[in-house]
């Protein structure tokens, strides 16, 4: 037994940690003080439900368009470069995933992605947005999202997107 008590203590107690998870509604949401296309923002609203209004603006596909945005935040402790989270995500109906940049994935229920967190101690925020889409009836759309660091879960939460039924009219007046 002595033996295993001291194999525990030499072997690396290593591994990523985090606390104070949130995900829901951003505020504060001012593409002037942005670093890059993100704007600073955080976590106001914890909330798994996400009623997709148009009532603010992000670049999709290299376009400005009418959005909502919403992510997660949280400290993390112990991190190196070595750590990447891998993340999927799984959605109730067809989605299509992208960036400012471009389309990532059209009409994909399962989506994947990766990310490392800075080195050593931090806090990590993560925002996102959805487009006001014209055109469809209201509709909801269930998420859940786990990210895992070597197949062990770090985290994981879900998401409700509603859509209203907007009209072109109506989606321009925003």
């Amino acid at each position: 037994m002595l033996f295993l008590t001291t194999a525990l203590t030499i072997a690396p107690g290593y591994a990523v940690e985090i606390q104070n998870f949130r995900s829901g509604l951003m505020c504060d949401v001012d593409e002037e003080v942005a670093t890059g296309d993100v704007p600073v923002s955080w976590i106001c609203f914890e909330t798994e439900i996400i009623y997709v209004t148009g009532q603010g603006q992000c670049t999709y596909d290299g376009r400005k368009e009418k959005c909502t945005w919403y992510g997660f935040e949280f400290d993390y402790a112990n991190a190196s470069e070595e750590d990447e989270i891998t993340c999927v995500s799984t959605s109730s109906v067809p989605t299509t995933i992208g960036t400012p940049e471009g389309v990532d994935a059209e009409d994909v229920t399962v989506y994947e992605w990766s990310y490392t967190l800075p080195p050593g101690n931090g806090h990590h925020f993560n925002p996102q947005y959805s487009v006001a889409v014209a055109g469809q009836g209201q509709k909801s759309v269930h998420s859940e999202i786990v990210c895992s660091v070597d197949g062990k879960e770090l985290y994981q939460f879900r998401l409700t997107k509603i859509y209203p039924a907007l009209t072109e009219e109506r989606l321009e007046k925003r």
